[in-house]
C-alpha cells in the first residue's frame, strides 16, 4: 500500500512539473509566433508578400496606416513600445527611417535588415532622396534584398521565403515590361512634380523632372516660387505637373491654369490599403495616368 501512495505521489510530483514547465514556456522567452516588424508601408507589402503562408511568423507595421512618408517621422511612445516585441526590424534604408538611431540605441540586439544595399539613390544638394522603392527597378532589388535579409535570420523557412519571392518579383517583372511598353516612347519628355519621389519613377523611362515643389504639411509654395515654376514651365516645354494622389491642388491648379499644362495624379506607394497586391495596382494605375496624360499632348488631343 506505501509502495502505491509513493507511486501515486512521483505521477503527481511530475504532472505538476509538466505543468510548471510549459508555463515557463508560454510566459517566458520561448516564442510561439516571431515577430517581422516593418518600418512603414511600402516594407510592409513586400513583408507580407514574402512571408505569405508561414504561419509562425507574424508580419507587423510600425506606422500608422496613414502616417504615409517616414523620412521626418518621430516615433510615438506606443511605437517604441511595439518594437520590444520584434525579433526582425525591415527597413527601407537610405536614411529614410530617421529614427532609426534611437531604435538601435535603445533596442541593440534588434535584428535589422536593410532593403536598401547596392541599391542605387538619387542625390540632391549632397541630400539623399530615399524612394527608392518608387523606382519599379529599385523595388524588385530591394525585394531581392529582403529576401536574402529573411532567408539568413529565418533559415527554416528559406524553402517558402524563396518561392514566395521569385512569385512576387515575377509580378514585379510584368510590371516592369508593361511600364516599358507604355513609357519608354516619351524619353525625354518634361514634367514637374510636387513631390521629390517622382524622379525615381521618371528616371526608369528617361522622363526628365525639371522641377520639384515640396511642400511641408500646412506650408503651400511662396507666391514667388509659383512665378518661377510658371515661368521655367513654359519657357521648357513642360508636358504635365504630377501630383500626388492626396497632395493639396491648390499650387499645381494656379499652375496649371496659368501655363495650360494638365495635372496627373500620381500615386506615390507611401501608403494604401494592407493588400498585398496593392503596390502592384497602384503602380499599373499610375503608369496608365501618366501615358494617358502623354498622349494628348503627344497626339494634340
Amino acid at each position: 500500500m506505501l509502495k502505491k501512495k509513493i507511486i501515486f505521489v512521483l505521477i503527481v510530483l511530475a504532472l505538476i512539473c509538466a505543468i510548471v514547465l510549459v508555463g515557463i514556456k508560454k510566459n517566458g522567452n520561448i516564442k510561439d509566433n516571431i515577430n517581422v516588424t516593418t518600418s512603414f508601408y511600402p516594407m510592409y507589402i513586400a513583408s507580407i508578400n514574402l512571408l505569405d503562408g508561414i504561419g509562425e511568423i507574424e508580419v507587423n507595421n510600425l506606422t500608422q496606416k496613414s502616417t504615409g512618408c517616414v523620412h521626418d517621422y518621430t516615433l510615438t511612445p506606443d511605437e517604441m513600445i511595439k518594437l520590444s516585441t520584434a525579433d526582425v526590424f525591415i527597413i527601407n534604408g537610405n536614411g529614410m527611417e530617421a529614427f532609426l538611431d534611437k531604435v538601435m540605441k535603445n533596442y541593440p540586439d534588434i535584428n535589422i535588415v536593410d532593403t536598401s544595399t547596392g541599391v542605387k539613390y538619387i542625390e540632391d544638394e549632397h541630400e539623399i532622396n530615399p524612394h527608392t522603392f518608387v523606382s519599379i527597378d529599385r523595388y524588385i532589388q530591394q525585394v531581392e534584398n529582403l529576401k536574402s535579409g529573411l532567408v539568413t535570420l529565418l533559415p527554416e523557412y528559406e524553402d517558402k521565403i524563396t518561392s514566395n519571392a521569385s512569385e512576387y518579383v515575377n509580378k514585379l517583372e510584368e510590371l516592369k515590361k508593361y511600364a516599358h511598353e507604355k513609357l519608354d516612347r516619351f524619353s525625354g519628355e518634361k514634367l514637374v512634380a510636387l513631390h521629390e519621389s517622382f524622379e525615381y519613377f521618371a528616371s526608369d523611362y528617361g522622363i526628365n523632372v525639371m522641377a520639384v515643389i515640396e511642400e511641408e504639411e500646412g506650408i503651400s509654395a511662396s507666391a514667388n516660387e509659383i512665378k518661377n515654376i510658371i515661368y521655367y514651365a513654359k519657357k521648357n516645354g513642360v508636358s504635365a505637373i504630377v501630383v500626388d494622389k492626396d497632395s493639396n491642388l491648390k499650387t499645381a491648379n494656379v499652375i496649371s491654369e496659368e501655363t495650360n499644362i494638365p495635372c496627373v495624379t500620381f500615386d506615390t506607394t507611401i501608403y494604401g490599403d494592407f493588400d498585398k497586391n496593392s503596390y502592384v495596382d497602384a503602380m499599373y494605375k499610375n503608369i496608365d495616368n501618366i501615358c494617358s496624360v502623354l498622349e494628348e499632348k503627344e497626339y494634340g488631343v
